[in-house]
């Protein structure tokens, strides 16, 4: 599996993260190029959408988690994702 996820994070555009010291240890296990890009759990929620990265299409994003849980439901990103409709999202 480590194998797998090191070439799918080498050839994302981008990898997000939850907390610097993550994203330190992702980028470096991984040898990525690119650090990962800090988003934290809980940011203040922004009522205007930050400018959007130049990319052609649709943007795709992958949430890669462990299993269901009672602090991090995977419903959240569900209804995250309604507030993103013009992003493809797989779970």
């Amino acid at each position: 599996m480590s194998r797998l996820e090191r070439a799918l994070a080498r050839r994302a555009d981008a990898v997000v993260t939850n907390c610097d010291a993550y994203a330190d240890f992702l980028q470096q296990h991984f040898r990525l190029s690119h650090r990962p890009i800090v988003v934290l759990n809980a940011p203040e929620r922004l009522e205007q959408l930050p400018p959007r990265p130049a990319h052609e299409g649709r943007l795709r994003a992958v949430y890669q988690a462990g299993p269901d849980q009672p602090t991090r439901p995977v419903s959240d990103i569900v209804l995250a994702a309604e507030q993103a409709p013009d992003v493809d999202l797989t779970i």
